[in-house]
């Protein structure tokens, strides 16, 4: 066995099915242990060709390839792979195939290999029902398995119909080591072998994860089913701040200690605002609201606000029009950050945008900060709402939504978040320390 085996996925190396099912909640080795189980199946016998697929694969970089080869290592068998960037082959004619199902020229070339023995679809929750239509006839080499992992995200996806069309039986299973229990739920069924297993089920759960998770149980508990017990995603979007967590805020007295930095919302079109603002530290001083204002006087505001210290960030949004706020600022040699909400975010493991990055750092310091007495700034930062995607990642809803909702671009709250922001760029200024703020007014 595999070094740091998990019991629960001993069917998948020991006993014959179709459909083999892994899913459940982060920590609970899906991938790992479905790698490992892989690499030992390629050398039980020659020629096997083991299908490693996924929805979306626009590159070998977006496969397990990477995963396959730590898990060749790991097993010291380095000396029965070649492991070229096109694909991983082992010295008895077996081979590790990766390829996408995302459209019909990927799926095509799917239907073209012969004789799969064993398919791995990664993050199945993500596969379409054309897709699982195209996979399933195509795996067919005498005693072929089709393994599926995922993390559930809704009732309706395919891969969750297909898995409970199969099902006959399920049972709990615990398995004991040091006197600690671990435990999953095996199914049974029509040619079928299925386990779901969490964190709790696998022994070798690493402290990395169980300080995240704790951080989810704790601040994020309306997430926490979902990422870390396998459940599948509510349809409701969930508020990201509390309407106490802002009054808090906006009662809380903070030192004036740390960097200054200034925020620019530049208004789209209609009736939204240009809003500007500026913090030291976590001390958060009033906005400034403008209504139909040109760039150029939007810049020269920004101007206003860093009191002519053109070492300070000015953070504009540069998602619509604010580009030119952005160039005439650097133009005017102040130190301009333009951010694109829609630009990748610096975590994109936990957030599929900057834009919903920022909600969640501001929400993480929330407790922290103090901010000005405004009735309008409290309701546009408890009324903007989330979900999760099938990646697992938290997504803000858009502008427009937010605006088809509540009547009103949330101006003044992305602006805050602007404060806040610190994206990943090549050279910053840092004015940290006792510098005296200039009451801007």
């Amino acid at each position: 066995m595999p070094d740091n085996f998990v019991p629960a996925f001993l069917p998948f190396l020991t006993e014959k099915a179709r459909y083999k099912f892994a899913f459940g909640g982060r920590g609970g080795a899906k991938s790992e242990q479905i790698a490992d189980c892989l690499v030992l199946k390629s050398l039980e016998k020659h020629n096997q060709n083991i299908l490693c697929t996924r929805q979306t694969q626009t590159s070998i970089a977006d496969s397990v390839y990477s995963l396959i080869k730590r898990k060749i290592e790991s097993q010291n068998k380095t000396h029965r792979f070649e492991t070229p960037q096109h694909g991983i082959f082992a010295d008895n004619k077996s081979q590790f195939i990766f390829k996408g199902l995302m459209n019909t020229a990927a799926q095509n070339s799917v239907k073209s290999i012969d004789q799969i023995n064993y398919s791995w679809t990664e993050e199945s929750h993500s596969v379409t029902q054309p897709a699982l239509d195209l996979l399933l006839p195509s795996v067919r080499a005498n005693d072929s398995e089709l393994w599926f992992s995922w993390n559930p995200y809704a009732e309706s996806d395919p891969v969750n119909k297909l898995f409970n069309s199969l099902i006959q039986e399920e049972k709990n299973k615990v398995y004991i080591l040091n006197g600690i229990e671990y435990k999953w739920t095996e199914y049974r069924g029509n040619n079928m072998i299925g386990i779901k297993i969490n964190y709790d089920g696998n022994p070798f759960f690493p402290e990395t994860l169980e300080i995240e998770r704790l951080n989810c149980f704790n601040n994020y508990y309306e997430d926490y089913g979902h990422i870390w017990l396998g459940e599948t995603m509510s349809k409701e979007m969930n508020n990201i701040i509390s309407g106490n967590t802002v009054k808090d805020a906006m009662v809380r007295t903070t030192q004036e200690v740390g960097q200054i930095e200034i925020g620019c919302d530049v208004a789209r079109y209609g009736n939204d605002k240009t809003v500007i603002g500026k913090r030291k530290g976590f001390k958060c001083y009033p906005q400034k609201v403008f209504s139909k204002i040109s760039t150029v006087e939007t810049a020269r505001h920004c101007m206003d606000a860093a009191d002519g210290d053109k070492s300070l960030k000015i953070k504009v949004d540069d998602t619509g029009v604010g580009g030119g706020v952005t160039d005439y600022l650097l133009d005017a040699g102040y130190n301009a950050i333009g951010v694109n909400n829609n630009q990748a975010a610096n975590n994109p493991d936990k957030y599929p945008n900057a834009i919903s990055e920022m909600w969640f750092e501001l929400r993480d310091i929330m407790l922290k900060i103090e901010l000005p007495l405004s009735e309008k700034l409290k309701d546009q930062l408890v009324q903007r709402r989330y979900g999760i995607d099938k990646q697992g990642r938290r997504f803000v809803e858009s502008k427009d939504e937010y605006k088809k909702r509540c009547g009103e671009s949330p101006d003044m709250a992305d602006e805050l978040l602007l404060r806040f922001y610190n994206p990943i760029i090549k050279d910053t200024k840092n004015t940290a320390g006792t510098t005296k703020v200039k009451i801007w007014g």
